[in-house]
């Protein structure tokens, strides 16, 4: 996969925006995951063990015409990433499925997670998608605000102790009015 970069406007001059994988970005995205959810919600290795795999099989499966994995760097260290997945099983979840939205804390209410929602909404309506979904968990509220700022609206939660601590998933669900 070849990478992409290209600067960006303020106010996040100094970021540097990449498509595909490039070394390090798999292990990247499944530490700064684990690192955050183990401190604010208790999560744990198996936690981030799922984001490494399903980052992985995503990469080894990767299509630039149907999937995006979208990372910003500034001097050359990453930053932020997000991912869309528009392969045949997402699809018959609902449509292209957004994952792996994450900043590193100390860039966090910068604007980052709106540019990263932006684009990856970007990516979902020029590939033709109708429909999208993701999933996140009940008291991640800035990430819920972006989402519905992007259309997204909630139609499932659930308690689930998957990751050994109790917590509400939720289903946010987009779909194309135009």
């Amino acid at each position: 996969m070849r990478d992409h970069a290209s600067p960006l406007p303020s106010p996040l001059d100094g970021l540097q925006m990449h498509t595909g994988w490039f070394p390090g970005v798999i292990g990247w995205v499944a530490a700064e995951h684990g690192r955050y959810y183990a401190r604010h919600w208790g999560l744990g290795a198996v936690f981030e063990a799922k984001v490494a795999s399903a980052l992985a099989e995503l990469v080894q499966r990767y299509n630039p015409e149907t999937d995006l994995l979208l990372t910003l760097t500034e001097h050359d260290r990453i930053v932020a990433s997000i991912t869309v997945d528009g392969g045949h099983d997402t699809l018959a979840q609902g449509g292209a499925r957004i994952r792996f939205v994450i900043a590193a804390e100390q860039r966090q209410g910068h604007g980052i997670g709106r540019l990263l929602v932006g684009q990856a909404m970007g990516f979902i309506t020029e590939a033709g998608f109708d429909r999208a979904w993701l999933t996140t968990f009940k008291g991640l509220d800035a990430a819920r605000r972006l989402y519905e700022q992007a259309g997204f609206t909630l139609t499932e939660q659930c308690e689930d102790l998957t990751w050994g601590v109790r917590l509400t998933e939720q289903r946010f669900d987009w779909k194309r009015t135009d």
